[in-house]
C-alpha cells in the first residue's frame, strides 16, 4: 500500500519545526501581508486561511500560550481547549520535535484523534491529538506531538543563527 507523504503527516499529526530558531528570522512584524495585515512570515504559511503545519514550529505556537482553540471533532463534538505549554526537544540527526499541551474544562470528551482546529491568529489546522493523564475535577489535558527532518536549507539556516549567537 502506497501513502503519499502528505497523509502519512496528517495521520502521525505532522511535523514541525522548531528548535533553537531565533524568533526575529520567523516574524518579520516590518513586513506585512498587503492584504490581510497577517505578518508576512505567517502569511507564508498559512494557504487560504489554513495554517500549514509543514511549516510551523514550536515558536510559532509559543506566542500563542494561553489562547482558545476551538477544535470540532469528526462526530460533531465541539470543544475550547487552551495551549497551556509548548516543550521543545533537542534536535537529533537533524530532527526537530515539540509538542503541544492543551487544557480543557473538566468533562470535555474529544476522543484521540484528528480534528479540526480554529485560531482567531493562525487560521484553520488539523491536528492529532491524544487525551494525557487521568482526568480530574478541574482540567482535562491533551498533548499533540511534532516531529520532522530538517531540509538542507533549514540545517545551514540554524547553524548560521548558531553561529551569530556565538558571536555576540
Amino acid at each position: 500500500m502506497k501513502v503519499s507523504r502528505t497523509d502519512f503527516l496528517k495521520a502521525c499529526a505532522a511535523a514541525l519545526v522548531g528548535t533553537r530558531v531565533d524568533a526575529r528570522a520567523l516574524f518579520d512584524t516590518a513586513g506585512e501581508s498587503s492584504t490581510s495585515g497577517i505578518p508576512a512570515r505567517l502569511s507564508a504559511r498559512l494557504t487560504g486561511g489554513r495554517l500549514r503545519l509543514n511549516k510551523a514550529d514550536a515558536q510559532l505556537f509559543r506566542q500563542h500560550l494561553n489562547t482558545a482553540f476551538a477544535v470540532r471533532a469528526g462526530e460533531g463534538t465541539r470543544a475550547r481547549l487552551v495551549l497551556a505549554k509548548v516543550v521543545e526537544r533537542p534536535a537529533a540527526k537533524n530532527v526537530q520535535q515539540f509538542s503541544l499541551t492543551f487544557h480543557a474544562p473538566a468533562r470535555t470528551t474529544v476522543r484521540q484523534g484528528m480534528h479540526a482546529f480554529q485560531h482567531p491568529a493562525l487560521g484553520r489546522f488539523d491536528l492529532f491529538i491524544v487525551p494525557i493523564g487521568a482526568p480530574n475535577g478541574r482540567r482535562t489535558v491533551y498533548q499533540a506531538c511534532f516531529s520532522r527532518h530538517r531540509s538542507p536549507d533549514e540545517i545551514v539556516r540554524g547553524q548560521a543563527i548558531a553561529s551569530t549567537r556565538r558571536r555576540t
